[in-house]
């Protein structure tokens, strides 16, 4: 299905890309990883340095001590992101801190679709351990969920239209997203609402890093 194939491709490129500090040596003032996004570079980029503002104040005391920087940097990301409380645990194999933030982060935004989707099954096995199995697990949601809410549609075009308007629908989106993404049923549009949920749950998110205690 033609969504599903944009979505895979969407959320690829952005599972095998920094989304903060690479390493939790890197100090507070270093350049955050920038991911190539077509829509949102914006927003993404004021968030990612809103981040590392945030993860700088909260862990600089720590910096001169490796150890205790990357602990800071993790339970602070944890607490703030980890919404499955799922993610402080499953995530804690990667050694550098950039994978343990891409890991907790893309693995609750995929959570918080499939729960929009109202798929509440367990995660399969090996769900935390890479990006390319986080997607597969939402892609078949989104078939499986998609094709049971349009099957009164018969014809395979008809039915990727229904189901590019029910996933749509089921993302529930605010306006100001939704309107900055080309209008119709093309890849572009599709990848630029991918893209928009991931802006939605950094949004929602990275401000929690600067209310949480010292």
């Amino acid at each position: 299905m033609r969504i599903v194939a944009v979505i895979i491709a969407t959320l690829m490129l952005a599972a095998c890309q920094q989304t903060g500090p690479t390493s939790a040596s890197k100090t507070a003032d270093a350049e955050p990883g920038r991911q190539a996004f077509r829509f949102f570079e914006p927003e993404f980029a004021a968030l990612q340095n809103q981040m590392l503002v945030s993860l700088a104040d909260a862990c600089q005391t720590r910096a001169a001590d490796a150890s205790l920087f990357d602990h800071c940097l993790r339970e602070r990301v944890a607490t703030a992101f980890d919404d499955s409380g799922e993610g402080r645990k499953q995530c804690a194999f990667h050694t550098g801190f950039g994978d343990f933030l891409d890991c907790i982060a893309m693995g609750n935004t995929f959570i918080d679709v499939m729960r929009r989707m109202t798929d509440d099954e367990p995660l399969p096995t090996g769900f935390w351990k890479g990006g390319d199995v986080m997607v597969r697990t939402l892609s078949r949601s989104i078939v499986s969920k998609g094709v049971a809410n349009c099957s009164n549609q018969t014809s395979g075009p008809t039915l990727n239209r229904c189901i590019d308007r029910w996933f749509e629908d089921r993302l529930a989106l605010a306006s100001d997203l939704t309107r900055r993404c080309p209008p119709g049923e093309d890849q572009s549009r599709t990848a630029c609402l991918v893209e928009a949920v991931m802006v939605r749950f950094m949004q929602d998110h990275v401000p929690r890093l600067s209310a949480i205690g010292v």
